[in-house]
């Protein structure tokens, strides 16, 4: 039960990193049009994500290569998630738009 505890956290850390990242991605995709340095807004972005993932990553693992690979699987099980969400969400959009 311990060893399954081990897991757990860094996969759960890793859905929630993963959830950050990609809906922090979706957000600042959506508002990159309204900034007045696009590609500096959106650098600024991808920079901060990616220290954010990367320093979780580091964190959850504590150096174990297994752990990695259960968070990289929760970071992957995120972007499933938020990439259903955005899809239903724009396709619902859609059909209160439609005539």
């Amino acid at each position: 039960m311990t060893n399954l505890l081990h897991y757990l956290i860094p996969l759960g850390g890793g859905f929630m990193i993963g959830f950050v990242f990609f809906a922090g991605l979706w957000f600042s995709v959506r508002k990159i049009t309204q900034a007045h340095s696009s590609v500096a807004a959106y650098f600024l972005s991808y920079l901060t994500r990616a220290a954010f993932a990367i320093g979780g990553f580091y964190i959850l693992s504590g150096g174990d290569y297994r752990k990695s690979l259960v968070c990289l699987l929760g970071f992957i099980a995120a972007r499933v998630l938020v990439k259903r969400v955005i899809t239903r969400q724009k396709l619902s959009s859609e059909v209160d738009h439609a005539p």
